[in-house]
């Protein structure tokens, strides 16, 4: 796995209903650590600096696989860069068209079926792997991926592959023989992931990857801050990384 999208907390929650909300007016900041990662020099070199379109979340812990942390945590669920020249002869200035999207991410649009992000997230319970954010210009947990959660017939509860309904319904031949890769049961998977975390805490040190430069995993929640201030976020020009904005109060 890529060292920037190692997960630092693993997490069982619920996505809290009317929490989204909406950003467009950061600029991207890269983490300098990342910058010549790999084979691509300065992979991040393109859109650093343009605005990104960022969406909060709130979501109810249930329990902790991996770290500990509050018993609520704000998530950047979404985040989405903004190239101004993308969208050039638009007719539209760019404020216009970066607030029309914001707008489009966190209500939607009247009249369609897409009611903003807060519509299609998942009521039910899911696994949440998150880690640190790309962009150091706002101080929040991102979102890596999920894994849903179920109650079989039998009473088991299991940890499932995004991919599970797509296998059940296109590929039910072959789907009792890969079942054991879409879906594990829930103390099992959470085993696993122990496993995987204690092996790249020992395997690197206790860094996100091989490289002596990269940053320290971190499985407190409440240890962001000290994150951020470790790569560098409290020093760039433009000021110190942004706090996610509040959740609106009720209308």
């Amino acid at each position: 796995m890529q060292p920037h999208l190692v997960p630092h907390l693993v997490l069982r929650g619920t996505y809290l209903p009317s929490t989204v909300r909406c950003t467009s007016g950061d600029r991207f900041r890269p983490p300098k650590y990342l910058h010549s990662y790999g084979e691509y020099p300065d992979i991040f070199a393109e859109i650093e600096g343009a605005r990104a379109f960022k969406c909060y979340v709130d979501v109810r812990v249930n329990a902790y696989l991996v770290g500990e942390g509050p018993a609520n945590l704000t998530v950047l669920r979404m985040w989405l860069p903004y190239m101004e020249e993308w969208y050039s002869g638009a007719g539209a200035t760019v404020e216009e068209a970066v607030e029309e999207g914001r707008q489009f991410w966190e209500s939607g649009v009247e009249g369609r079926s897409f009611e903003g992000l807060d519509d299609v997230l998942p009521g039910n319970a899911e696994i949440l792997l998150l880690g640190p954010p790309l962009d150091l210009s706002s101080e929040a947990w991102q979102w890596w991926g999920s894994l849903g959660v179920e109650r079989r017939q039998d009473g088991v509860i299991v940890a499932t592959n995004p991919a599970k309904s797509l296998w059940e319904q296109y590929r039910p031949d072959d789907y009792e023989t890969y079942r054991s890769e879409l879906e594990m049961e829930l103390t099992e998977f959470a085993q696993v992931v122990e496993k995987g975390h204690a092996a790249r805490v020992s395997e690197h040190g206790g860094r996100i990857g091989a490289d002596p430069g990269f940053p320290m995993l971190i499985t407190d929640a409440h240890q962001l801050r000290e994150f951020f201030v470790e790569v560098g976020a409290y020093e760039h020009p433009d000021g110190p990384p942004a706090q996610p904005p509040p959740v609106a109060p009720p209308s």
